[in-house]
């Protein structure tokens, strides 16, 4: 009884409202469920866990130059080219193209997010002829 009570204590003053003005049987009713509510919550949360944030894949894939280059030049306006600051010595413009590339095809970034780009052995040069 003791635990109910600080249990309704700690909930919204709504809440704690609507539990007073119920009778006894109702009151224990209604805080079973609502407690039971709360338990199902807490353990959808824990089942969902944090969002993680591995570098790898919050970084953008690499996209091809030819790729980025066609659509500067053939996908945007000038003001959209305007907009994203380009520069050839500032290295974040390039993540810029990227943002606005993956933005305009959300596909293209999944599909290369799902390749698997682990890095390849070298070709034993005695291989290469």
């Amino acid at each position: 009884e003791l635990r109910e009570q600080e249990w309704v204590r700690r909930q919204p003053p709504a809440t704690q409202k609507r539990l007073a003005s119920l009778s006894a049987p109702q009151r224990k009713r209604e805080v079973t469920r609502l407690r039971a509510e709360q338990r199902q919550r807490q353990r959808e949360a824990m089942r969902l866990g944090p969002p993680r944030r591995d570098k790898a894949k919050t970084a953008l894939p690499e996209v091809p130059e030819r790729a980025l280059f066609h659509f500067l030049w053939i996908e945007l306006s000038q003001e959209e080219r305007d907009r994203l600051r380009l520069s050839l010595r500032d290295p974040a413009a390039r993540e810029r193209v990227k943002q606005e590339y993956f933005k305009r095809h959300p596909r293209e970034l999944r599909r290369l997010q799902q390749l698997d780009f682990r890095p390849r052995k070298p070709i034993p040069k005695d291989r290469l002829d």
